[in-house]
This record gives structure tokens, C-alpha cells and sequence, in this order.
């Protein structure tokens, strides 16, 4: 089975391969977004940008709590962090509103740049109130609101490296997608599935 640095990479300054993973993960409520990306981004100085309806990107020193608490009021449609030393070029929290579009829910994002993507990849597994989690390559995975079930989720989307959607009983019902590679730091000897 190949890793994921041999299955698709962008280069650094350096010349050294770097994997582009798109983690999302989807909510009906902000609280589940937030706490994801606060368990994986942990205690990483950021640097964050904020946009309100007019998506003009602002710079800003306020943080996750902050910006759930915008969110709520309806005053943010996306809030994006870039960790100061890590392997995540970025995580953003976008709202139902983002864009002029009207989402049935709240959207992370997580892009990153390394070969381990297990850790992360369980630990978003983990937090209460998300329903579906995905990772892909370079630009993710394409899915729309009506496509938020292990039913019409799009299992076969070619960027799709692993999905995991909430079954009608609370359960994940995860799968393989086309572009399937395992991470490098995954158990040993068997699939993440």
C-alpha cells in the first residue's frame, strides 16, 4: 500500500515533498467545529484572520472563543487561524452564510502539509456533535448539504482518502475513498477502517 508521500506531494522551498490533506468536518452546531480544531491545533500561537458578511478578511488578536461567540450572533461567516510552528498551514471555521450560500450547518477545514495524518484523523473521530469527517488531497472533498449522510455522501470523489459519516444511531460508518493511502503513523498492519 503506498504512503501518502508517494501518492500525491507539493514541494517545499527546500525541494522536500510535502502531502496537501484537506481534513473537513461538518456540524449542525459551532461548539463541535470549535472544539475540533481547538483538540488539533492544542496550545500553537496563531496568527487569525476573521470576515464578516462582506468576506473582507480582517486580522484580529481574538481567538476560537471569540469567534463561536460572533458566529452565534451571526456577525462572522468565516474565522481562519495559520499555526505559527506545525504541520497545518491553516484551520477555518466557515458559517452557513459564508458566501452568500445558505448551509445547513457549520464547516471545518484543516489543511495539512505532513505524512502522519492519523493522529488527527482520530482525534476529530472523537468530538461529540460532528457528523461527518473527511480527508482529501489538495482542494478536498466536494459534497453539498444534501450530501451529509453515509447515503448520498460522495464515496467516490477522487480526492477522497478516508470519509467517516454518523450513522441515524450515532456510530461512524467510515470508508475508503479512490485515492486511499495509509498514513504513516496509522497501527501497524491494519487499516484505519
Amino acid at each position: 500500500m503506498p504512503t501518502v508521500l508517494e501518492a500525491g506531494s507539493w514541494y517545499d522551498s527546500e525541494g522536500c515533498a510535502m502531502p496537501q490533506l484537506v481534513f473537513e468536518f461538518w456540524s449542525q452546531e459551532v461548539d463541535p467545529i470549535v472544539e475540533a480544531i481547538r483538540r488539533v491545533l492544542g496550545s500553537c500561537p496563531t496568527k487569525n484572520v476573521a470576515a464578516g458578511h462582506s468576506l473582507q478578511c480582517e486580522p484580529t488578536q481574538q481567538g476560537l472563543d471569540w469567534a463561536a461567540h460572533q458566529f452565534s450572533r451571526g456577525e462572522l461567516t468565516s474565522f481562519r487561524l495559520h499555526p505559527q510552528n506545525s504541520g497545518i498551514r491553516y484551520a477555518l471555521l466557515i458559517g452557513p452564510d459564508f458566501g452568500g450560500d445558505k448551509r445547513p450547518g457549520y464547516m471545518g477545514t484543516i489543511e495539512y502539509t505532513r505524512a502522519d495524518y492519523h493522529h488527527i484523523w482520530s482525534g476529530l473521530l472523537e468530538v461529540d456533535g460532528l457528523r461527518l469527517v473527511c480527508l482529501g488531497y489538495e482542494e478536498g472533498v466536494e459534497f453539498t448539504g444534501e450530501q451529509l449522510t453515509a447515503e448520498t455522501f460522495p464515496w467516490d470523489d477522487h480526492f477522497l482518502v478516508i470519509g467517516a459519516v454518523r450513522s441515524r444511531v450515532g456510530d461512524w460508518i467510515q470508508k475508503h475513498g479512490p485515492n486511499y493511502v495509509a498514513s504513516v503513523d496509522g497501527p501497524k498492519g491494519r487499516s484505519e477502517v
